[in-house]
Parts: C-alpha cells; sequence; structure tokens
C-alpha cells in the first residue's frame, strides 16, 4: 500500500519507508505482562549483585501468576503461565524466597522454576519454545541471569559485541510470541557500569 516502501524479501535491498507512510501504518497496542512496567519483548534488569534484582523478579513472577498485581500498583493484572529460570539458586533457596514474598497465599501451578537450563546457543532457546508451546497462557520468562545463560565467551569480541550477538535469539524467540515478556538479569559492577556509561549507555 505504500510505493516508498521497498520490500526486502522481494528486492534483496534494505527495507525503507518514507515518514509519511511510517506515520499512516497501524500497530497492535503494546501488551503489558505488567502494565506501565514491564511490557512484551525483551527487557534487562541489571545492577549490582545483591541489589535485590532476583526478589524484584520473583514479585513480578507472583504478581502475574497469581493476577494479584496491588504490590505494583495495578488493580487489575491479567494472570498467566511464568517460567522462572532461576540459574544461581537451589530449589531449598527458592522455596524460602518464595515463603518469604508469598507467606500466606496459595501456590500456584502457573508458576514454574528451573534450576538449570542450556545456554542459548546450545537448545536453550529451543526448550523456551518447547515450554510456550506447552502453555498457551504464557506470559513471563525470567532469565536470572545472564552469565548462565549467554554463551560462553570465545575472547574475540568485546564484551559488548559478545553481549549484543548473543542477545540477538532471545530478541528473535521474544517477536516470536506477542505478550510474553523476557526478562534478563543481568549482574553489572561499578567498574563496569562506568565504561558503559563511558560509551552513552548507562546500564
Amino acid at each position: 500500500p505504500y510505493p516508498t516502501l521497498f520490500r526486502s524479501e522481494a528486492t534483496g535491498r534494505p527495507t525503507i519507508i518514507s515518514a509519511r507512510a511510517l506515520s499512516q501504518m497501524a500497530f497492535a497496542e503494546l501488551q503489558w505482562a505488567l502494565p506501565g512496567i514491564l511490557p512484551e519483548g525483551l527487557a534487562i534488569l541489571a545492577g549490582r549483585p545483591k541489589f535485590g534484582k532476583s526478589f524484584l523478579g520473583l514479585q513480578m513472577a507472583i504478581a502475574i501468576a497469581t493476577g494479584e498485581g496491588k504490590n505494583f500498583g495495578v488493580a487489575e493484572l491479567q494472570a498467566g503461565d511464568v517460567l522462572v529460570c532461576a540459574l544461581e539458586d537451589s530449589e531449598r533457596r527458592l522455596r524460602d524466597r518464595l515463603r518469604r514474598l508469598y507467606p500466606f497465599g496459595h501456590a500456584t501451578e502457573r508458576l514454574q522454576f528451573a534450576t538449570a537450563w542450556p545456554r542459548t546457543d546450545q537448545a536453550g532457546i529451543e526448550e523456551l519454545e518447547k515450554w510456550c508451546d506447552e502453555h498457551n497462557s504464557a506470559r513471563l520468562i525470567i532469565l536470572d541471569t545472564w552469565r548462565a545463560i549467554k554463551p560462553l565467551s570465545n575472547g574475540r569480541a568485546s564484551a559488548y559485541d559478545e553481549d549484543a550477538n548473543a542477545a540477538a535469539p532471545l530478541l528473535e524467540f521474544a517477536k516470536r510470541h506477542p505478550g510474553l515478556a523476557v526478562l534478563v538479569v543481568h549482574h553489572v559492577d561499578r567498574k563496569s557500569t562506568r565504561l558503559n556509561s563511558s560509551h552513552g549507555k548507562l546500564s
């Protein structure tokens, strides 16, 4: 419908679109796992170790799995299936955290955990696809942490390039599942935070 749009599948060239054509395009409404906080797609929760990232992620997981969003200021929340890949935790530690955060609630089957998962270049994406196939109401996947899920470094590229390349399959996976939020928990120290900010990107 837009003559200024070059479709790469037909021409083999990059897709180009004018501002006028882009302004006339219609897109589906953005879906939120947690309204106003966590949208569909790939997101990164980064901070220093022992800063409460895993607890926050678990709180999000409980809210979405139970449909109870009061802790996040949300009156109504669409419940769905949640997978937490807690790759630096044991089942005992997860149970204790769950009891601490949700002491009086009824444990829900919608919230599931894994303490081991293949890396993204070793069938990790395929296993995520299988989980989604088995859970039609999948709303959130948490990968905690990035270090445990990304491919091992080959030392040939910068840390930034390695992370960007490693995240690409996760981004494509998230795009294939509209309505699903994929949250990656990432530890950064003061040194790496300063480095990122010096390149215009602050984690």
